[in-house]
């Protein structure tokens, strides 16, 4: 009978142990996007890299690489943002309308 309650304290104590730790990580998940703001210039680059560059090319691979190192940040998290914002439909509509409103922006400036 000593057994079984010491591995029922045991079980319990994992179990905690185990849901404490999937709330911190969920948590944290959340917090590892890209600011939005510099979501926008990052992804509106990396279009026009795309646009200018064949996507498939060593050139474009190196503007990418340039572009996640001018706004500090890799590709993984540029993936998990991306996620993150497609995964939120309401505010994948709000992103893209600054996207589009930062894309409009450029055009009009001179080179």
């Amino acid at each position: 009978m000593k057994i079984f309650i010491q591995n029922q304290s045991i079980l319990k104590s994992i179990s905690i142990l185990i849901l404490t730790s999937v709330i911190i990580f969920s948590g944290c998940s959340q917090e590892k996007i890209i600011k939005e703001d510099t979501f926008v210039l990052v992804y509106t680059d990396l279009v026009i890299a795309q646009d200018s560059l064949s996507a498939d090319t060593t050139e474009f691979e190196t503007e990418k690489s340039n572009i996640f190192s001018r706004y500090n940040v890799n590709k993984e998290l540029y993936l998990h943002t991306l996620d993150y914002y497609k995964n939120n439909p309401e505010k994948w509509k709000v992103l893209f309308d600054k996207i589009i409103s930062y894309l409009r922006k450029k055009e009009k400036q001179p080179f």
